[in-house]
């Protein structure tokens, strides 16, 4: 309390109509104090009557107001002419409502006495948000006006765990800037969770629209001045993430290209996507990602469940006297359906209690999956997981499902969710500290919605990820149409910029009138912030991103859309070393101009499979898979005339 007192710029007030409580106080300050919605101030009292009390505030209203009892006495005043001297100097006044941060000392917990308010000094921010209270603090943005920013810290624990985690974010899409502020804080918490006994921290991250996350790696290439201040502030250095990991799905069975933008010599030089798949046993756990709520009922349920327990992976026979058939794959499973439904039909009408009508269903649910997943679901290959083993600290990886379809992108997100739920169960993250950041939260966990294996494993990680170093990183555009069990576990919010149909809902009536209005006008880079150690809500600010924006990506590596045949040469010489390209481009040429795309495609498959096989008979695949030119298009024979036949 021996610090020494800035100057006064305000005197707390408190009348019968509105007094001050133990959580709320109201003040007039000069004109020209610096105070604003959001602002910090210091009131202190008590000095010689009593023992010295400290009060820290933050300011939620703000009004102004002269002694005039209505409006038409300031026009007569004025002879009815606006810009007209007024006969009489009216004094006017700025009145602050304020709601408690901190006090000193913290019992007891009574009103607020009348007092002098000073404007809060770096060493008040940092008080009024309990700083005192911890080491090796992470920062989360920067309080103050603009070019006299002072930052804010916050708990590691309390983010991270165990004492507390997660952060969800929201703000209407563009205008809240939640991917950038995520960055910032993956940033911040990479160069200041250190000397620490954890032994490590990294993040998954998806890329959900179009270019957002794949260059993270690349340095922003025209930082702003003020963005190069912040980050000085708090010694973060303006560059890139230096270790980043992409995956994004393969387009065919073949596994000859990749679904994403992502796609340019440069990029697959210096640090190339990786391609994924999922095998017969991510697709069977995650069934109910795939199919309607129509399609999984009790039948279908028991059905799936029959299949994973008797069938797959076992040397499975449709009869006792039956030859096996190993089932390991999404094309022998197919196989061992169908085996099933015909031996239903030609019997009582079911297999195993499970009635024929069922097994057909799942049969073309099975076969379909195969067709509208192509790539992604290896109906012949193995498996290729979009995660790696173990996770390396300061690590980020990113998994991109912009390209996707949406039952594409729900199937990557169950597989790696619950990947990661599994992991954080066993222990084996490799790091101490996992981030998972999920974009578009109100899609995988909405309010009201059916309870998916999704929505589940969303809401273990929320209940008990920060014990197990599991931690969720989420954002989204409303708030109120997420899950309220898993935003409910998030201890860390942040809100950015709202529409005003969304601040009528119930959930931000908690908030005083003037804090939604500023609200629905923050600009790009502000948010408002609650942590467990800020007992009121903080506005603040952040600075732009150290990476490339996707944007800007996208314009300097363009997207190399390699065509079929392309791929197709690859393969071909994958398979056969010697074979000369021009020999297979005569072969391609042959191909039919009729349904060409789909023909070419099932080339690709018939190569990865003589692959697979070993095999290196690339012309035969070639023209077995795509057909002859002169042979597709060969019409019935046409007779010729014989001149000694008069009737030819």
């Amino acid at each position: 309390m021996s610090e020494p007192s800035q100057q006064v710029i305000g005197h707390v007030v408190g009348t019968e109509q509105s007094p001050n409580t133990a959580y709320k106080f109201h003040f007039w300050a000069e004109l020209s104090a610096p105070l604003g919605i959001g602002s910090l101030v210091r009131v202190e009292y008590g000095r010689g009557e009593g023992p010295a009390v400290r009060i820290y505030g933050v300011v939620v209203e703000a009004y102004a107001y002269n002694d005039l009892p209505n409006a038409l006495t300031d026009y007569l005043g004025r002879e009815g002419t606006p810009g007209g001297e007024a006969l009489t100097l009216r004094p006017e006044i700025r009145v602050y409502e304020a709601a408690v941060l901190r006090r000193i000392p913290e019992e007891p917990v009574a009103a607020v006495g009348i007092g002098e308010v000073y404007e809060a000094t770096a060493a008040d921010v940092r008080t009024a948000l309990c700083g005192d209270k911890f080491e090796g603090g992470i920062p989360i943005g920067f309080y103050g006006m603009k070019g006299k920013e002072l930052p804010v810290y916050a708990d590691p624990d309390y983010i991270l765990g165990p004492e507390a985690g997660h952060f969800n974010i929201t703000g209407t899409s563009g205008l809240a800037a939640k991917t950038s502020y995520i960055q910032f804080l993956l940033s911040s918490i990479f160069q200041h969770y250190e000397g620490r006994e954890d032994q490590g921290i990294a993040a998954v991250m998806f890329n959900v629209k179009g270019g957002d996350l794949l260059y993270l790696d690349h340095a922003w290439e025209s930082p702003d001045d003020a963005s190069a201040r912040m980050y000085g502030q708090v010694d973060i250095p303006v560059a890139p993430f230096q270790s980043v990991t992409y995956y994004a799905p393969y387009q065919s069975e073949a596994h000859s290209g990749l679904v994403t933008l992502r796609r340019h010599p440069d990029l697959d030089t210096s640090n190339p996507t990786h391609g994924f798949c999922f095998g017969l046993n991510t697709v069977l756990q995650n069934a109910d990602v795939l199919l309607s709520r129509e399609d999984l009922d009790a039948k279908a349920d028991s059905f799936l469940a029959f299949l994973q327990n008797e069938v797959v992976g076992r040397d499975w026979r449709v009869e006792e006297d039956s030859a096996p058939l190993k089932v390991d794959s999404l094309f022998q499973l197919i196989e061992a359906v169908k085996q099933m439904l015909a031996k239903a039909e030609e019997g009582r009408g079911d297999y195993h209690s499970h009635h024929s009508a069922t097994i057909r269903k799942m049969y073309n649910r099975l076969e379909g999956f195969r067709q509208r997943f192509s790539g992604l679901i290896a109906s012949q290959t193995e498996e290729v997981p979009p995660l790696p083993a173990r996770f390396e600290d300061r690590h980020v990886y990113v998994v991109d499902v912009a390209q996707c379809s949406a039952d594409a992108q729900d199937l990557i997100f169950a597989a790696v969710i619950s990947e990661l739920r599994n992991r954080m169960e066993e222990g084996n993250l490799g790091v101490r500290r996992l981030i998972v950041v999920v974009d578009e939260l109100n899609k995988y966990a909405p309010s009201g919605g059916r309870e998916t294996h999704v929505m589940r494993s969303l809401r273990d990680i929320a209940a008990r990820g920060r014990y197990l170093g599991l931690v969720l990183f989420s954002a989204q555009q409303f708030r109120s149409r997420v899950d309220p069990q898993i935003v409910g576990n998030c201890a860390n919010s942040a809100f950015g910029n709202i529409q005003l149909e969304e601040l009528t809902h119930p959930t931000y009536t908690v908030y005083p009138p003037a804090v939604r209005e500023k609200l629905a006008t923050a600009d790009p880079g502000e948010l408002m912030v609650r942590h467990p150690h800020f007992s009121q809500p903080l506005f603040i600010r952040f600075p732009l991103p150290t990476c490339l924006r996707g944007t800007d990506g996208m314009r300097k590596f363009p997207v190399n859309r390699q065509s079929l045949e392309d791929e197709i040469m690859r393969v071909a010489k994958s398979i056969d070393p010697h074979i000369a390209p021009a020999v297979v481009r005569d072969l391609l040429a042959a191909v039919p101009v009729e349904d060409r795309e789909s023909r070419l495609r099932r080339i690709l498959e018939g190569l990865a499979e003589e692959k697979r096989n070993e095999g290196r008979q690339v012309k035969e695949v070639i023209q077995r898979c795509g057909g002859r030119a002169q042979e597709m298009k060969a019409g019935p024979p046409v007779p010729v005339a014989d001149p000694e036949d008069p009737f030819s």
